[in-house]
C-alpha cells in the first residue's frame, strides 16, 4: 500500500502546524473575496444590518480541511462569525482558485470528486411531508464546479425522489472518471430505496441496487460494486448485515437492537472483508471484520481504545486507527507485505504527533 500518500494526508490534517498557519493567513483574503460570492442554498436577500465590525478583525477558524486526491489543491470551511465560505487553494503557490459563500448554514463535510469538483454536504432543520418525515434536521448535497464556478443540487437530475440525501454518499473512481453514490427514497409507491450512481458532470443518475425502504447504508468496494449492506426493522427491533455473493443479497448476522445498534463503519483491511463495530453472541463489543463470502468473525484489536479509523485515501481499506491524547494523536498503522498472504499485517508502527516535526512525513 502507497503509504507515503497516506501520511501526506494525515500530516496536513493534524500535524502540519506550521503550514497550516500559512493556509489561515491566506483564508483571510479568501474570505473577504468570498462573502461576495453566491449562496451555497439559494435563497431570498433580507434586510441586514451585517456583522458587527469585529468580526472582520477575527482569525477566520478552519473546519473540513481536505487534500484533493492528485494532493495539488485543499479545499476547507473557513468560519468568520456565522458566515461559512468554500476556499480552495493551489498548494503551489497558495492562490485562491474557487470559493463559495455558504452563509450560516451548517456545512457537515467536504469531499472531493475527482480533482476539479468539491461535494459540500450541508443540514437544515425542515420537514418532508411528502414521506411523512417531521421536522428534523436533513441533509442536502452541493456541487461545487473549480472551472465554472457553480453550484449544483447533487440530486437535482433525479426525478421522483426525496431531494434530501437519505444516507451517507461514496465517492468512486478518480479524475474526471469519479461519480457519486447515494441512496434515494421514490415519492411514490411502492416503498422502496434504491442505491444510485450520479454523474456530478451533469447529475445523470443511474440505478444500481433495489432494496427495502429500510435498508441502511452501502458498502461499495474500489470498483464501486455493492459488497455488504444494513437493514434495521422497528417493528422487531431487528438489525441485520447482509454481504453480496455471486451477484445474491444474503444475511450473515442478525440482532436485536432495540437501544444500541451495530455500525457497519466500511471495508476492513482487505476487500474480503467489512469493518462492523458490534458485540457477536458470546463475544465482547468492539470491531471486528467479517468476511463477505464466508461470515467469519475476526476481532480487530488494539492496546488502545480508538477514536477514529484511519482509511487509505484510494483503496478505503483501514490502515490504521487513532487515538487524541493530551500530547496530541497517537496513531497506528497497518503495513501491507509482511503478511505471508499479502494482507495487512497485524504489527502496527505507532506514530505520536507528538514526536513529529511540523511539516515531518510519516
Amino acid at each position: 500500500m502507497p503509504l507515503a500518500s497516506l501520511a501526506v494526508r494525515v500530516s496536513l490534517y493534524r500535524l502540519f502546524g506550521a503550514f497550516m498557519k500559512s493556509v489561515l493567513v491566506a483564508a483571510v483574503m479568501a474570505v473577504c473575496a468570498c462573502l461576495a460570492a453566491q449562496d451555497v442554498v439559494a435563497q431570498e436577500a433580507t434586510p441586514s444590518s451585517g456583522p458587527a465590525l469585529e468580526i472582520y478583525g477575527r482569525m477566520p477558524a478552519l473546519e473540513s480541511v481536505r487534500l484533493s486526491p492528485d494532493g495539488t489543491r485543499l479545499a476547507h470551511i473557513a468560519v468568520v462569525g456565522e458566515d461559512r465560505s468554500l476556499i480552495i487553494h493551489d498548494l503551489a503557490d497558495m492562490s485562491l482558485i474557487g470559493g463559495v459563500r455558504a452563509g450560516d448554514t451548517k456545512v457537515r463535510d467536504l469531499d472531493w470528486i475527482g480533482n476539479e469538483r468539491v461535494l459540500i454536504t450541508t443540514t437544515a432543520t425542515q420537514s418532508g411531508a411528502a414521506l411523512g418525515i417531521r421536522r428534523q434536521e436533513l441533509s442536502d448535497g452541493q456541487i461545487y464546479d473549480i472551472s465554472t464556478r457553480r453550484v449544483r443540487n447533487l440530486l437535482d437530475g433525479l426525478d421522483g425522489f426525496f431531494p434530501k440525501l437519505t444516507d451517507a454518499v461514496a465517492i468512486r473512481g478518480s479524475g474526471e472518471d469519479a461519480v457519486v453514490y447515494t441512496r434515494v427514497l421514490p415519492l411514490q409507491p411502492p416503498a422502496r430505496s434504491y442505491l444510485y450512481r450520479i454523474d456530478p458532470s451533469n447529475g445523470r443518475g443511474q440505478r444500481v441496487e433495489t432494496g427495502e425502504p429500510d435498508m441502511g447504508g452501502y458498502v461499495l468496494n474500489a470498483a464501486g460494486e455493492a459488497v455488504a449492506r444494513t437493514r434495521y426493522q422497528v417493528r422487531t427491533s431487528t438489525w441485520s448485515l447482509h454481504t453480496k455473493r455471486n451477484g445474491f443479497w444474503r444475511t450473515v448476522w442478525q440482532t436485536d437492537a432495540p437501544i444500541d445498534t451495530p455500525s457497519l463503519l466500511g471495508l476492513g483491511r482487505s476487500e474480503d472483508a467489512v469493518l462492523v463495530y458490534g458485540q457477536p453472541e458470546d463475544g465482547e463489543a468492539g470491531y471486528y471484520e467479517i468476511g463477505i463470502e464466508d461470515g467469519v468473525w475476526s476481532p480487530l484489536s488494539f492496546d488502545f481504545e480508538p477514536d477514529f479509523i484511519i482509511r487509505h485515501p484510494i483503496t478505503r481499506l483501514v490502515a490504521g486507527a487513532g487515538v487524541n491524547t493530551d500530547q496530541g494523536a497517537d496513531y497506528v498503522f497497518w503495513i501491507s507485505g509482511w503478511a505471508p498472504s499479502g494482507a495487512l499485517s497485524a504489527m502496527p508502527i505507532r506514530v505520536s504527533s507528538s514526536d513529529l516535526s511540523p511539516g515531518q512525513r510519516i
